[in-house]
């Protein structure tokens, strides 16, 4: 043992080893599976329907990251029916602003359909702009497209797994 070490072992008991700090266990090897980035389950699966590729695109991305399933989309109201119903989701996002139709007869036609998805709609616009017609449509809510998020989702859904 070195003169130093020796004098501080035997100034704590006279015993080598004593009075010093433990050393840690090493610590587990990490696996690659332990290293690669899981990812996370489905949330839920969702059709959006919006006449602009950007904003579908965009918000694609970022349901997906959140976790959602986009399994389809459209950017008019016209196809909207038939591929919901083929397609079953968990949700439709819906826009209010169509080229063809708006929002709210598209709903009203999955709601006569039967469809069993939950519909919200979306608009640049801001819901006091279509309070009445939200209110009496069959749809779970609205949200304006900057709102938009799995969290606000989620929150819309009142936490339910679609």
């Amino acid at each position: 043992m070195l003169p130093g070490l020796r004098a501080r072992a035997e100034g704590a008991g006279g015993q080598a080893g004593e009075g010093f700090p433990s050393v840690p266990a090493p610590r587990p090897r990490r696996t690659l599976e332990s290293v690669i980035a899981k990812p996370k389950p489905p949330v839920g699966t969702l059709v959006l329907v919006d006449d602009h590729a950007g904003f579908r695109q965009a918000a694609r991305a970022m349901l997906t990251a959140a976790g959602w399933q986009v399994i389809g989309e459209a950017s008019t109201g016209a196809t909207v029916p038939d591929m919901v119903m083929r397609l079953a989701p968990d949700l439709v996002l819906l826009d209010v602003v169509l080229p063809d139709t708006d929002g709210f007869a598209v709903a009203e036609r999955l709601a006569a359909a039967g469809c069993r998805s939950a519909v919200v709609l979306i608009s640049g616009h801001d819901r006091s702009d279509f309070e009445g017609r939200v209110r009496a449509a069959p749809v779970r809510g609205f949200l304006a497209k900057e709102m938009i998020s799995g969290r606000a989702l989620a929150q819309l859904l009142g936490g339910d797994r679609p």
